[in-house]
C-alpha cells in the first residue's frame, strides 16, 4: 500500500553540512546524512514506530549542530568533528532516555572535506553503497 503523507512514514532523515575548520583549513566542512527505518511491527502492540526512528534522526542532527557550535566558539582550540558512530550513540542514549518504545535500523554517514573521507555507522540491516563513475575508457 503506498502512502504519500509524510507524516505517515516510518522512515527518517537529516542531513546537516557543518563548517568544522581544522589547522591549516579555515573554510573545512563536513557533511552529515542520517537515514532510519522504524520496525512497523511495533504497530500491533499499540506502539507508533515512527516515534522511535524520527527522534533518533532529530537527535542526531542536534548533537552534530551543538558539537559544531561549540567548536566554532572555541575555534582556536581544534575539535575533530565527531564520528557517525559517536552522533548515533548519543541519539540513541538520548532516544532511550525518553523510555521511547520502539526500534529502526539506521545508518549515519559523514564526508569530510578536508581528509576526502566517507565514515558510517550502521544498525542493523540498512547499509551503505558507495557507486563511483567510471570513465568508459578505463573499464
Amino acid at each position: 500500500e503506498l502512502c504519500d503523507d509524510e507524516s505517515l512514514s516510518e522512515d527518517a532523515y537529516f542531513a546537516y553540512r557543518a563548517r568544522w575548520p581544522s589547522p591549516g583549513r579555515p573554510n573545512n566542512h563536513v557533511t552529515y546524512a542520517g537515514v532510519a527505518d522504524g520496525v512497523g511491527s511495533w504497530r500491533s502492540f499499540g506502539v507508533d514506530p515512527r516515534d522511535f526512528s524520527h527522534r533518533l534522526m532529530k537527535y542526531a542532527a542536534e548533537n552534530i549542530q551543538e558539537i559544531a557550535a561549540m567548536d566554532l566558539a572555541a575555534e582556536a582550540n581544534f575539535v575533530s568533528p565527531p564520528t557517525p558512530l559517536d552522533v548515533l550513540g548519543h541519539a540513541w542514549t538520548r532516544v532511550v532516555g525518553e523510555q521511547v518504545v520502539g526500534s529502526a535500523t539506521a545508518c549515519i554517514v559523514s564526508l569530510d572535506q578536508r581528509l576526502n573521507q566517507l565514515t558510517y555507522a550502521n544498525l542493523g540491516d540498512s547499509g551503505v553503497i558507495v557507486l563511483r563513475h567510471v570513465l568508459p575508457q578505463l573499464r
